[in-house]
C-alpha cells in the first residue's frame, strides 16, 4: 500500500510541473496582431457589460 502512496506522490508532484511548465510557456507567447488585440478588447469589453 504503501508503494502505491509514492507513485501517487510522484504523478501529482510531475502533474505540478508540467502545469507550471505550461503557464510560463502561455505567458510568454506573444499577444498577437493589432488586429487580435483588437478584437481581444472588443471581447473583454463585451464580458464585462455582460457581467
Amino acid at each position: 500500500m504503501k508503494n502505491y502512496i509514492h507513485v501517487v506522490i510522484v504523478i501529482i508532484i510531475i502533474g505540478l510541473l508540467y502545469a507550471l511548465v505550461l503557464t510560463r510557456r502561455v505567458n510568454e507567447a506573444s499577444r498577437g496582431s493589432e488586429k487580435m488585440k483588437e478584437i481581444q478588447s472588443y471581447i473583454k469589453l463585451g464580458s464585462g457589460t455582460f457581467i
